[in-house]
């Protein structure tokens, strides 16, 4: 897996992890909300996953999570973000201290799950441009 996964992962595990024991399921969708997040900020996602409105992993990238969860960064991983990817994981702390319904809803709510809830590969920067445009046309 990229190290810009291992850091975003890493990150939310230190930052958040004290306060909430992250579940995979939590994790998963915390990097979803950076991926989105960072998408409609700066036109790019973190991570290099490719995500689905099922929000599905591949087994290998399942077991990645898992496996982190359950031992650990080996390595230390911070250095792999710069500081707008920190400062957009900072930003999602509120968020993963929510309660698991409320928390669930967030991650639905988006753009992306709320328009495509299917297996379908979901490009997450051209989506943001579109989801951009849409609000410039409502204003």
């Amino acid at each position: 897996m990229d190290s810009k996964l291992k850091g975003l992962i890493q990150h939310f595990m230190l930052t958040t992890g004290e306060k909430r024991k992250l579940s995979i399921a939590r994790l998963i969708f915390l990097v979803y909300l950076a991926d989105w997040k960072s998408s409609l900020e700066c036109g790019h996602q973190i991570t290099d996953l490719k995500w689905n409105g099922f929000m599905e992993l591949t087994d290998q990238e399942f077991s990645f999570f898992k496996n982190l969860i359950e031992t650990g960064l080996e390595t230390n991983n911070a250095d792999a973000l710069d500081d707008d990817q920190k400062a957009i994981a900072d930003s999602l702390s509120e968020v993963a201290l929510l309660p698991w319904v409320e928390f669930e809803k967030v991650v639905q709510s988006t753009y992306p799950l709320f328009k495509y809830s299917d297996a379908q590969v979901l490009d997450l920067p051209a989506l943001a441009q579109e989801y951009s445009r849409k609000g410039q046309l409502a204003s």
